[in-house]
């Protein structure tokens, strides 16, 4: 009679295993991601001039990995091997995750960041595409390497964790030791400093850096711990694709740009590098060697306009730059006003024939400072020279006018 007893209540402890473990995985599959009205939460990831000189500008970034509802809900399919709305999508080829990014972009009425021609697809996947980049846009895209390890390291908060928001990877990271063999829903492990989720573990994240192979971080729920730190990458063909990889989705904070009209006879076109160049400006002068540019530093312009100038002071001024070299500021550079707002002249020597390389102003203004500036090229005519200064005098005078930049 004992052991009857004993064998009924081995019995009911199974089964109360058993069912414990059948409601955790229906939790899992059960939970509801936010509604189709906003599928994608992001959240504001700033340049920190003093932590992030390797990124171009502020971008929005999503709060967690892409979820399979995200991702079926605009793609139409889900090729994910563990099956949940809201565990991240994985399975997904790089050219899947670009291709996403341009449906979100155009769900949102963005301009697509991606160019698609000749596209291959095995059954939904694609496999192969020809595709190039609008870099001009404020359309969603995948982040660079260097977004991504800045975003994963904490941003302008960052307290130099090891792991995305922890020294202790169980706090943030789903990995080996914790994830039992698969992915887990995203956003239930704590958030870094930033906000964001998931940044170490889950699943791996496509980024857009790499020119054949692209960069994956972050490391995934099969890894160990030194495989899921912040700085921890990897690299893989764009056409393949696995059960440790998905993505996250960035975009542009701002995109500047002038929206008057610019100075009768100048065109302003769009410049393809973020960093520094913001646009170009064509002048009748170019077939003399003449450029002129208008762009946003970013890097060394903060404070007011004494702390602007220090700055400058300090990174650039008597600072080899390809033979080149700023002359002392008393000398060559000073304060002058134009208008109602004080700018800061310098001229940039070439060195081995004494002859001015450059010619410019910096504009200040709160979070930064506009540069107008004249590459002189290989022109040495006096009245070329002279020309080119009436026409950036008449660009300053628009640019200190309208502030569009």
């Amino acid at each position: 009679m004992k052991k009857q007893v004993r064998l009924i209540a081995l019995l009911i402890v199974v089964a109360a295993m058993s069912a414990c473990k059948t409601n955790q995985v229906t939790q899992k599959s059960a939970r509801k991601p936010e509604s189709d009205k906003d599928l994608i939460k992001t959240t504001l990831v700033t340049k920190d001039v003093a932590k992030a000189k390797t990124i171009e500008a502020d971008i929005y970034m999503g709060i967690t990995e892409v979820s399979q509802k995200e991702f079926e809900t605009l793609m139409g399919f889900n090729p994910s091997e563990f099956r949940g709305e809201n565990l991240p999508v994985e399975n997904v080829t790089w050219f899947d995750a670009a291709m996403f990014c341009n449906k979100l972009s155009e769900k949102e009425g963005l301009e697509v960041y991606y160019q698609f021609n000749e596209v291959q697809k095995t059954d939904n996947t694609i496999t192969l595409a020809s595709v190039s980049e609008n870099k001009q846009t404020k359309g969603y895209r995948l982040p660079s390497k260097e977004e991504w390890c800045y975003a994963a390291a904490g941003g302008s908060l960052s307290q130099d964790y090891k792991y995305s928001g922890s020294n202790n990877a169980g706090e943030v990271a789903w990995y080996k030791d914790n994830s039992e063999g698969e992915t887990q829903p995203v956003g239930t492990k704590k958030a870094n400093e930033t906000g964001l989720y998931d940044m170490s573990g889950n699943v791996y994240e496509w980024t857009n850096s790499g020119t054949g192979n692209k960069v994956i971080m972050g490391g995934s729920w099969a890894e160990k711990e030194y495989n899921v730190e912040t700085k921890s990458d990897n690299y893989d063909k764009p056409e393949n694709h696995s059960k440790y990889t998905g993505f996250r989705v960035v975009r542009y904070a701002e995109i500047i740009a002038p929206d008057a009209s610019a100075p009768e006879g100048i065109e302003f076109k769009k410049y393809r590098n973020y960093r520094e160049v913001i646009k170009e400006i064509n002048l009748p002068l170019a077939g003399n060697g003449f450029s002129l540019l208008v762009f946003n530093n970013y890097n060394y312009c903060s404070g007011d306009l004494d702390e602007q100038i220090e700055n400058f002071k300090v990174n650039y001024v008597d600072k080899q730059m390809g033979g080149n070299f700023f002359l002392p500021l008393d000398e060559k550079c000073f304060k002058t006003t134009v208008g109602d707002k004080e700018v800061y002249r310098f001229e940039l020597f070439r060195k081995r024939d004494s002859q001015i390389e450059r010619f410019g102003y910096i504009v200040p203004y709160e979070g930064g400072a506009v540069w107008v500036f004249m590459n002189f090229g290989n022109s040495p005519k006096i009245e070329d020279r002279l020309a080119a200064k009436t026409t950036i005098d008449k660009v300053l005078d628009y640019v200190v006018e309208t502030m569009k930049f």
